[in-house]
């Protein structure tokens, strides 16, 4: 929701706010947090708002004034407007309602929030809990490096067994990490998911591996996503880059899924992820890889587009096998590298048909999403970040 944060044209964002609700309301009971959401559900719906999206954790109104959009997480909410009168009336009206911890907003969920609304620049990263998790693991003091990920990790790498204590502490560290991955550093996406597979029973190099990954967050500390202004085409236009790595699991043989989905100018959507099945050729490792990117689409154009960013285009989709971008426009025919898929190909060809996305050919040195499939050297890894962060 942070991207929302700019309307179509020139208007910028005059104020931003966080609300806690009382923690009494939401804790205690089972039933408290449904029972919780229902109240400001209804309150909102009775208010006048919509929900944004499917889980009615976003609500948005739009009047004469101007805009007020609202994200709530739990008993956290933040709201944000174009207009400081509009803004003003619903926190009055809210306060009345709910029992209310108020203050303009700096951290939010852990992310640390930079609104710099005359350069049309909002900036979130999560420098603080990286800071906390380094304490936390005594890493504060280690040397930087330079990439997330050195290789590919295998259960042949698991080296000797780890103590019952140790194992312990690598899940602690993947499981910090992961909430990092998932809100501001998609960067780390694959070395996550990596160190993700081993969790039941890692080994003593698994967790060197872990470190090392704790070393390169210390050294970028203060990377994360910066959402601006573009000054091309890409003003308020959603695009994305889509990548597999065939047969990269060294263990299973299986591909991994790599796609990242852009607006104002960094990652808004992002996944890293081994595929279920083992793909039989590149290009279908690279088709399966669309038809997940797809469903993910389909959901944030409806979600731009209830926001007030309605995509009028398909959305571009690059991609970096031709074969796969052929299947996508219907060139199927009886190759027996595509008649075992016919689901997956229909999927995304219906979905080029009506007009959701288009997939076109980019080189493999910039297709951005390479670097959430495979380990990568240091100057290509660094280039296809700066993309991804907005930097």
């Amino acid at each position: 929701f942070f991207f929302s944060s700019r309307r179509r044209h020139t208007r910028s964002l005059c104020d931003w706010s966080s609300d806690v609700c009382s923690s009494d309301l939401i804790y205690g009971l089972h039933q408290a947090p449904p029972k919780f959401k229902k109240e400001v559900t209804d309150w909102f719906r009775a208010e006048g708002y919509s929900p944004a999206n499917d889980a009615e954790t976003v609500w948005i109104v739009r009047t004469e004034k101007g805009l007020l959009i609202h994200a709530v997480y739990a008993d956290d909410f933040l709201h944000f407007s174009d207009n400081q009168e509009m803004l003003t009336s619903f926190r009055a009206k809210f306060k009345k309602r709910f029992d209310i911890k108020t203050g303009a907003v700096d951290v939010y969920l852990g992310n640390r929030i930079i609104a710099e609304p005359e350069k049309f620049n909002v900036c979130i990263d999560q420098s603080r809990y990286i800071d906390d998790l380094l304490a936390k693991f005594k890493m504060e003091n280690s040397s930087p490096v330079s990439t997330p990920i050195v290789d590919r990790l295998s259960d042949g790498d698991r080296g000797k067994a780890l103590s019952k204590q140790e194992q312990e502490k690598y899940r602690a560290i993947v499981g910090s990490l992961l909430y990092l991955s998932c809100w501001t550093r998609p960067d780390i996406s694959f070395a996550v998911s990596e160190l993700s597979r081993f969790v039941a029973e890692p080994g003593d190099k698994h967790l060197v591996a872990a470190k090392h990954l704790l070393r390169y967050v210390k050294g970028t500390k203060d990377l994360g996503l910066r959402f601006s202004r573009p000054c091309d085409s890409k003003l308020d236009t959603l695009w994305g880059y889509v990548d597999s790595d065939w047969a990269g699991c060294l263990d299973s043989r299986k591909s991994t899924t790599g796609f990242v989905l852009m607006f104002g100018g960094a990652a808004v959507s992002w996944k890293s992820k081994r595929q279920s099945v083992v793909a039989l050729s590149s290009a279908e490792a690279e088709f399966m890889a669309a038809s997940s990117l797809v469903q993910e689409v389909i959901y944030i154009r409806k979600f731009l587009a209830n926001l007030g960013f309605a995509q009028k285009e398909p959305t571009k989709i690059f991609e970096d096998n031709r074969t796969c971008v052929a299947w996508s426009q219907g060139s199927v025919g009886g190759s027996d590298r595509a008649k075992h898929i016919d689901l997956r190909v229909h999927f995304v060809h219906d979905a080029v048909q009506a007009g959701v996305l288009t997939l076109e050919v980019i080189k493999s040195t910039d297709n951005v999403a390479d670097l959430l499939t495979k380990p990568l050297s240091k100057p290509a890894f660094q280039m296809l970040r700066k993309q991804l962060l907005g930097l």
